[in-house]
């Protein structure tokens, strides 16, 4: 398929919605050199690059005149109308870009760690931390690990069942409580962390190769903070 730029002044109806809205641009398009494919590690994101964290902080700035709307070449029209839309809030546009980053750099990492490490096991991003929480401890309550692993206790089951099933993890009735359940790894199960933690460490480390050390040990101090604050904040 052609990557052709498409714009147009006549709007269009839109089918089952009460109202006219312009039919939505195709990106323009790119021409090979190191201002399209080739995006620098640092400094990210950049004004001229074309992953999404670029052209939402281009729609984040536009919405400040920096960049004209809705003439800027490099913006997709969901972008567009992001700016248009914050340009009517007196909004903290670096606020607003650092939580949209955090959201999309913990859903890329898992991704991330799904297919290079736990694929090969059939894992979820699920199944592993709920793994990792019982490994830590040896033996934990099962509404302990959905606190940490932050799933519901519904959700938590059909995980244990399924690692179970496999032969990676037991329970048993809390002896001081019939209503609690504990979780332990079997030896199957300690083996596979042995086999797979190695490999997560080794991933991190890749994951993280665009910082420094010092910028990597930054992050996880302001990372901690963050979470320290809003977890404060919602009385967790």
């Amino acid at each position: 398929m052609t990557d052709v730029a498409v714009r147009t002044d006549e709007p269009v109806r839109v089918a089952g919605r009460g109202r006219d809205r312009r039919p939505a641009p195709t990106e323009a398009p790119r021409q090979p050199g190191p201002s399209t494919y080739d995006c620098p590690a640092r400094p990210c994101p950049c004004l001229v690059g074309h992953c999404t964290l670029s052209r939402m902080d281009r729609a984040l700035s536009a919405r400040d005149g920096a960049l004209g709307l809705p003439d800027c070449p490099y913006l997709t029209d969901g972008e567009q109308r992001l700016a248009q839309r914050l340009a009517d809030y007196d909004l903290d546009a670096i606020s607003i870009g650092a939580v949209t980053n955090i959201q999309r750099g913990v859903s890329a990492l898992r991704g991330y760690f799904e297919r290079v490490v736990l694929a090969s096991h059939n894992l979820t991003w699920t199944a592993w931390a709920t793994l990792w929480q019982v490994w830590i401890w040896d033996e934990i309550e099962a509404r302990h690990v959905a606190e940490e692993v932050n799933i519901s206790k519904g959700t938590l089951t059909g995980v244990a069942h399924t690692l179970e099933s496999r032969g990676w993890l037991q329970r048993r009735t809390h002896p001081d409580d019939a209503r609690r359940t504990l979780f332990s790894l079997t030896e199957a199960g300690q083996e596979l962390m042995e086999t797979l933690c190695p490999q997560f460490a080794a991933q991190e480390q890749a994951a993280l190769a665009p910082l420094t050390r010092a910028e990597t040990a930054q992050l996880s101090t302001m990372m901690r903070r963050i979470i320290m604050h809003v977890e404060g904040t919602a009385g967790l």
